[in-house]
């Protein structure tokens, strides 16, 4: 049913993952140049303040018109769908 990012990132931390510095959205777009159409994969990290405030955290994807940096927002109470894809980093 989904679940806030709260929920998520804490499952995740129970699990052995980590959240992603910020600078993994722009290096994973740089490097994973194979990626397949219409994945979009969601950068698990600390969202960051926009120019008007909205949380905001980093989407790569590709869709038929090329590859993709985006941003998407995170509202307090937001429920993320469940077939969403996050990014964690594994903990060492």
């Amino acid at each position: 049913d989904g679940a806030t990012r709260q929920r998520i990132y804490g499952r995740a931390n129970e699990l052995g993952l980590d959240l992603c510095p910020a600078e993994v959205g722009p290096q994973l777009r740089l490097q994973y140049k194979d990626q397949p159409e219409e994945e979009r994969l969601i950068v698990a990290m600390n969202p960051i303040a926009g120019s008007g405030g909205a949380l905001e955290m980093f989407i790569v994807w590709r869709d038929a018109s090329g590859l993709w940096l985006g941003c998407g927002y995170d509202y307090p109470g937001d429920i993320w769908f469940a077939g969403l894809r996050f990014v964690f980093a594994r903990r060492k």
